[in-house]
This record gives C-alpha cells, sequence and structure tokens, in this order.
C-alpha cells in the first residue's frame, strides 16, 4: 500500500510515559535512560509551525468530520506529551523538564476557544474552532493545578 514506517510524537510520548512509570516501579535507571532519550527526541521534533513544545501528525490523518495535515499539532498527542515530561519532572527535578511541559500548556492555552453560557471549549487542533469533550478536558487537566504546582504559572 505504499505506507512506510514513521516515527511519531505520539508513539514516543506513549514510550516515554511507560518508561518512566517502569523506572518508578522498578528504580532501574535503564528506564529513566529510555525515557530521557524518547524526551529528548521529543524536545528536538516540535512540529514546525509551532514555537511550543506540542505533539503532531506525521503525515495527512482523517476522519470523518475533519482533515489534519503533516505537522499538524493537537491537542491530545500535545496533553500525552505534556503529561510523560511531567512525570520526568517529578522523578528527576530537573527544571528544564518542568519548562518543556509548561511550554505544552502555553501551546494549550493559546487555541481558539468557544464560549457559551459561561462554559468555555478549547479547540482539538490550533487553526480552527474544534470543540471536542474529552479532549478539551485533556488540555484543562495537563493546563491545570499540576502543571502550575511545578512552573507557578497558574493557566
Amino acid at each position: 500500500m505504499g505506507v512506510t514506517p514513521k516515527d511519531s510524537t505520539k508513539g514516543r510520548g506513549y514510550m516515554a510515559h511507560g518508561y518512566l512509570f517502569r523506572y518508578r516501579s522498578t528504580q532501574d535507571a535503564a528506564y529513566l535512560h529510555k525515557a530521557e532519550a524518547c524526551l529528548d527526541w521529543l524536545d528536538h521534533h516540535k512540529p514546525a509551525n509551532s514555537r511550543s513544545t506540542a505533539g503532531a501528525t506525521t503525515s495527512i490523518f482523517s476522519s470523518r468530520k475533519r482533515r489534519l495535515y503533516k505537522d499538524d499539532p493537537i491537542i491530545v498527542w500535545t496533553c500525552l506529551i505534556g503529561f510523560a515530561y511531567l512525570e520526568a519532572y517529578e522523578l528527576t527535578g530537573e527544571k528544564a523538564v518542568a519548562g518543556i511541559a509548561d511550554s505544552a500548556c502555553g501551546w494549550i492555552m493559546d487555541l481558539p476557544a468557544s464560549k457559551r453560557n459561561e462554559v468555555s471549549c478549547i479547540s482539538y487542533y490550533a487553526h480552527a474552532q474544534c470543540s471536542i469533550h474529552n479532549s478539551n478536558m485533556l488540555g484543562r487537566r495537563h493546563a491545570g493545578p499540576r502543571t502550575a504546582r511545578h512552573t507557578g504559572n497558574a493557566a
């Protein structure tokens, strides 16, 4: 079918998270090193069209209602990556790692938002307002108290 293997920010985020959980339960430094390698890769593969840490698609992605393009960051992948950086910070105490998690929060807070009846919903992606409840909740969770506790930035 012509589909070639590609590195994925989503995949690396999941891998980093898994290695960090494994490190937390075993204290085996090999898992921490693998997680740090994933996080380093993520830090060096930010989407071309984003200044902040964000998770983006590596190819065109279509669903029933929308189409995303290569390097188009989305909130779900960005949160997954941000959670991995937060977990790494909580395990290592490295301030730079907390700063990267905060960068993901910045991207989330810059998303378009709709407001109806005093309820605000942040968008699934940056180029247009697209309210999806479960992704909005992930974004609010990442940009909420856990990150603020470590960075001092209240969203």
